[in-house]
C-alpha cells in the first residue's frame, strides 16, 4: 500500500481504472496532495482554504480554485 505523497498512490489508481497519467488532473487541498501530484507528473488543481495551515502561495500548484469555481474550465482544457 502506498500513501500520499508517494506517487504510486495515484499511478496505481489510474492503472486500475484504465486511466492515462498524461491525460489526468489531480484536485486537492493540501501540500500532501500537491507533492503526490508533482511526483506523479500530474497537473494539480489546488482548492483554496483546504485541509492545511499553509497559504495557497506556499503550496505548489498548476491551477488555483476557490470552492471549485472555474474547475470545469480547467478540465475542459485537458479534454
Amino acid at each position: 500500500k502506498h500513501n500520499k505523497p508517494n506517487p504510486k498512490h495515484l499511478t496505481d489508481t489510474l492503472e486500475i481504472v484504465g486511466g492515462d497519467v498524461k491525460k489526468s488532473l489531480m484536485v486537492g487541498d493540501s501540500e500532501t496532495d500537491s507533492n503526490a501530484s508533482k511526483a506523479a507528473s500530474i497537473p494539480f488543481i489546488l482548492i483554496e482554504d483546504g485541509y492545511t495551515e499553509k497559504k495557497a502561495n506556499e503550496i505548489y500548484h498548476d491551477y488555483l480554485s476557490k470552492d471549485f469555481v472555474g474547475v470545469e474550465k480547467i478540465i475542459k482544457r485537458y479534454l
